[in-house]
């Protein structure tokens, strides 16, 4: 009876979330409050066409447009975890999907704020996030 209320649950959850599609920084938040694991973005660096190579070194100086993918965090064992599972670095940017042409693609280490800010932020979206970040975390410890 246990197993099938959490499987209830978990599908319930997944029909008002999608973890890979738009929610991805809620799921990666809620990770990231209940073990400590570090947040990262799957960032594009790109060309907006400024003529300037976003594969040169020094491409950030040069205000090369970025645009983000994928919130996910980092397990001790170096690969990145989101609900579908552990991706080494290639996998994962395999997965992404961008709308600008690809430049530099790189994960890029990122805090809380800017997790829950990157894909809207407004203030009062970002509280409707700090609710729903308790409800994935019930998610996540079901899944176990």
């Amino acid at each position: 009876m246990k197993n099938k209320i959490k499987r209830l649950l978990r599908e319930g959850l997944n029909k008002e979330f999608d973890f890979n599609r738009g929610d991805c920084d809620l799921y990666a938040v809620a990770l990231h409050r209940l073990y400590g694991l570090p947040l990262y973005t799957v960032r594009n660096y790109y060309d907006n066409g400024s003529g300037i190579n976003p594969n040169d070194k020094d491409y950030e100086m040069y205000g090369i447009d970025a645009e983000d993918a994928h919130i996910v965090v980092k397990s001790p064992n170096g690969k990145y975890l989101d609900d579908d599972g552990e991706w080494d670095a290639q996998d994962l940017i395999k997965q992404c999907i961008f709308a600008e042409k690809i430049g530099e693609i790189k994960i890029v280490p990122i805090d809380e704020d800017e997790a829950l800010s990157i894909f809207g932020g407004c203030d009062y979206e970002i509280d409707d996030k700090l609710g729903d970040i308790n409800s994935i975390k019930d998610y996540i410890r079901s899944k176990k």
